[in-house]
């Protein structure tokens, strides 16, 4: 297993309740998503951050517009945030997306016990 495949299974793992069938929705979500910061990322980390429709017939839960910016600056601007002044405008609530993050993993982990 890859480990864009690990990351996506884990990702699926946090949002899906214990001994439900984890569907391919959100990974496909998520690849779409990825697939359109390579064209604007500061659009799509907006859009997120807002709450706007990335999709056109698909409104995201705050979870997986969370997810996406995560998952987003992982990929994307992990190693060249000084050059994206729209992370520094918009970092509480970056932040606050991060730590909504860690803490469903943390609740997660600690309920399940991946």
């Amino acid at each position: 297993m890859s480990d864009r495949d690990k990351t996506f299974r884990i990702i699926e793992l946090l949002l899906t309740p214990r001994g439900q069938e984890v569907t391919n929705a959100l990974t496909n979500k998520l690849k779409a998503i990825n697939k359109k910061t390579n064209t604007d990322l500061e659009a799509i980390i907006l859009d997120l951050l807002k709450s706007k429709s990335v999709f056109k017939n698909t409104k995201l839960k705050q979870i997986e517009n969370d997810i996406g910016i995560v998952y987003t600056l992982r990929n994307s601007a992990a190693h060249r945030i000084r050059d994206r002044p729209f992370i520094h405008e918009n970092f509480k609530q970056i932040v606050d997306s991060l730590f909504n993050i860690i803490f469903l993993t943390i609740e997660k982990l600690y309920i399940v016990k991946i």
